[in-house]
């Protein structure tokens, strides 16, 4: 049964068109993959820039940063941008078929309406905290954090508003140092735990009944009062990562007491699939299945990506652990970045000519981890290099013939920025087809769902939200049908309200 909108300014799809735009994006993303699963710091060593056709290159090579935000990243209606060429059919068919099958990140309603110039009205007098927000919560609270805290509790709110619960299970949370100002009943109680992959929602519930967790009671001592079992809740996680959302999804679709989920997922590489069914900090693979019942001979993990069924048998659905990594990545601060010019944006060419270096040194050594180096766009390459090197245990001198050979790759900054560019390009459709897979599989659970663009994408990238909310008749079906368990790998501490 299809609820009225829930939210202001949701993107709802029938059951029909989650499925076709999935089918979609699995068939756009295909054709794409060695661009989504390519890695940037081996664009020189793998000559990324010759994999693009040759009109690419040419349309893009000399584009300037500006340029490249305007033209490519921007998602604007492009009347009135000039185009210091003519593009290939086939790039602008690129741009815009990357632009038409992701989903919407501007915020709509009322998060629309505060949002002016691209900043946001709360932080108008003060850069680093908002006026809408008391002390207690500004505290050691990033402005990212406080915005989100802001809109998702306005959100989650409206759901125990719509819902009539007076609980919300926070997972995830992290623990409040202090209690807020002013009165509030009841105050807020952690519980530190690990959602196991394993456990079915039974004992994701009898861990919030805990009759002794950790409270932020004003007297400091730890509250007896657990959630109750019979008691309804909102489940929320606020940038849960990886197969910790998934989790959540599937206790909501399964536990009759979670009448309402808000799920802002973040982390898409930890996610267990297919071809990486365990997360690293397992030891096996998790083998319960949908409901909750231990796998059967001839049946697979429960996996974070896909969860539906629909995804899991569309051709091309396979998302790689780059694709899904670069679906992380942040594409209007980039395209902000690019319109300032920032040197920052040399640092993606340091690191593909470091490779280079690295290779010439150790040619089995690809993609090695090397410790951050701050700031590094601010150094002289061959400090730089040096430093990279000896990182890895390398020799931290190179033969003097190279010299001229690097300067040529790093006079090459601009088609790095500019592949990169086509990377970020497709971020959004990635990130677009696993919450598709997580909307297809409430709606396989017979769930209806929506999802918000809540939070500004300049502050907080992650900022679709999924949110649910139970009719009576779905809740009883839940209380009542056998079997219905789920599991899926994800750490994370509860706090319930």
């Amino acid at each position: 049964m299809a609820n009225p909108g829930i939210v202001l300014g949701s993107l709802r799809l029938s059951v029909e068109q989650q499925k076709q735009l999935a089918a979609k994006l699995c068939c756009f993303l295909s054709l794409y993959k060695p661009i989504i699963d390519s890695h940037i710091i081996e664009f020189f060593s793998d000559s990324l820039w010759e994999t693009l056709p040759p009109g690419w290159q040419e349309a893009l090579c000399e584009l300037s940063g500006p340029q490249l935000a305007d033209l490519l990243l921007d998602s604007a209606p492009g009347g009135g941008r000039s185009y210091p060429s003519v593009w290939p059919l086939s790039l602008l068919s690129f741009k815009a078929s990357a632009r038409a099958l992701a989903f919407p990140r501007t915020p709509r309603g009322r998060a629309a309406q505060e949002m002016g110039s691209g900043e946001q009205a709360e932080f108008w007098e003060n850069s680093r905290r908002s006026s809408a927000l008391k002390h207690a919560f500004r505290k050691h609270v990033k402005p990212k954090k406080q915005h989100e805290v802001r809109q998702l509790g306005a959100l989650v709110k409206r759901m125990c508003d719509l819902t009539s619960c007076r609980n919300v299970v926070d997972v995830g949370s992290g623990q409040v140092g202090v209690a807020p100002d002013g009165p509030c009943d009841p105050l807020p109680r952690h519980v530190a735990g690990w959602v196991n992959p394993r456990a079915s929602w039974e004992e994701f519930v009898t861990l919030l009944q805990q009759p002794m967790g950790i409270s932020d009671s004003r007297d400091g001592r730890p509250e007896s009062r657990g959630t109750k079992s019979q008691e309804g809740f909102v489940l929320t996680g606020l940038h849960a990562c990886g197969d910790l959302s998934a989790t959540l999804l599937r206790h909501f679709a399964h536990c009759p007491q979670a009448v309402g989920i808000t799920s802002v997922a973040c982390c898409y590489m930890n996610l267990t699939t297919l071809s990486s069914p365990a997360p690293p900090a397992l030891q096996a693979p998790p083998t319960p299945r949908p409901g909750g019942r231990a796998c059967t001979e001839g049946e697979g993990p429960v996996l974070g990506y896909p969860m539906s069924s629909w995804v899991l048998g569309l051709p091309g659905h396979e998302l790689s652990g780059k694709a899904r990594e670069a679906a992380c990545h942040a594409l209007e601060g980039y395209a902000e970045r690019l319109r300032g010019q920032s040197g920052a944006l040399r640092s993606h060419c340091y690191r593909a000519a470091l490779e280079t270096l690295v290779r010439r040194a150790q040619p089995s050594l690809k993609r090695a981890g090397i410790q951050t180096v701050k700031k590094c766009h601010q150094l002289p390459f061959a400090e730089y290099a040096r430093m990279g090197l000896q990182c890895l245990g390398l020799p931290t001198d190179w033969p003097l013939d190279w010299d001229p050979v690097l300067e040529g790759l790093l006079a090459q900054q601009g088609r790095v920025v500019a592949y990169f560019c086509l990377v970020l390009l497709l971020a959004p459709a990635v990130e677009s087809l696993v919450l598709l897979d997580r909307m297809l599989y409430l709606s396989q659970e017979g769930l209806d769902c929506e999802l918000v663009p809540l939070f500004s994408p300049s502050l907080s990238p992650r900022n679709l939200v999924l949110v649910a909310v139970k009719t009576q008749q779905e809740s009883d079906v839940s209380r009542t049908a056998p079997g219905r368990t789920s599991s899926s790998p994800g750490p994370g501490s509860a706090s319930s309200r």
